[in-house]
């Protein structure tokens, strides 16, 4: 095989004709212009929505934190939380039509039937342990929200659970706590789903303990610091 030698000035040079090339205005090139898709019937259009208009709401208000039910092994703090269905949440979204404030249905955290996004705040101490029970409230539900691709590895997708749908056995959720000291049985992982009432549970699921926690405490202990779950 024959070495290709280049001297210095040549790679300059050459450095210099690409990157020329690559400023070159696109209409140079015979490029083709591209237009922005218009949004599918009955989705808004991101581009007419107004952005950084709406105040986040406070993580440490009073009335937007958690509240404990009691004391778990260790002095762990017991919390339940329920995820459920919020038809007339606000987001801030506005219609395109009239510029009307206009609900956003979501599934949400909450307490006592109130869901909300984003949920609101476990407020625990560094090197205590917090346990929390979460509850699917997500009954009476035939479809989910939002599109869901079956031909990746998801709930009803795995071996066993092939025959399973969210219109006859309900939508499947499951819970991960980020940067938390927390055991694998307890660690959300996406095999770990339960649906309504403990109906349909996945293979990892929490061997016939609570019907799913989450048991962790900060992972950087002695400091101040903010974790988030979300659904796995």
């Amino acid at each position: 095989m024959k070495k290709l030698k280049l001297t210095r000035r040549q790679l300059l040079k050459a450095g210099l004709i690409s990157g020329a090339g690559m400023m070159l205005p696109w209409r140079w090139i015979g490029g083709r212009k591209v237009y922005a898709v218009p949004a599918a019937a009955g989705l808004s259009d991101p581009a007419n929505q107004p952005k950084f208009v709406n105040i986040v709401p406070d993580a440490l208000a009073p009335g937007f934190k958690y509240s404990p039910f009691g004391m778990g092994k260790g002095g762990a703090q017991r919390y339940r939380v329920g995820v459920g269905f919020n038809g007339s949440h606000m987001t801030g979204l506005r219609n395109a039509a009239d510029t009307a404030f206009v609900p956003t249905p979501i599934f949400g955290y909450g307490q006592g039937g109130a869901y909300t996004w984003p949920g609101m705040t476990f407020e625990v101490q560094s090197g205590r342990p917090a346990q929390v029970e979460w509850r699917n409230n997500l009954s009476g539900i035939a479809q989910h929200l939002l599109p869901v691709d079956t031909s990746l590895h998801w709930c009803y997708s795995l071996h066993g659970f092939e025959n399973r749908t969210i219109a006859d056995d309900g939508v499947p959720i499951v819970v991960h706590l980020h940067g938390g000291h927390t055991t694998d049985l307890f660690d959300g992982n996406p095999e770990q789903f339960f649906t309504p009432g403990w109906k349909v549970r996945g293979p990892r699921f929490g061997a016939g303990r609570l019907p799913t926690r989450t048991t962790g405490q900060p992972a950087t202990s002695g400091t101040t610091t903010t974790l988030w779950v979300s659904p796995a």
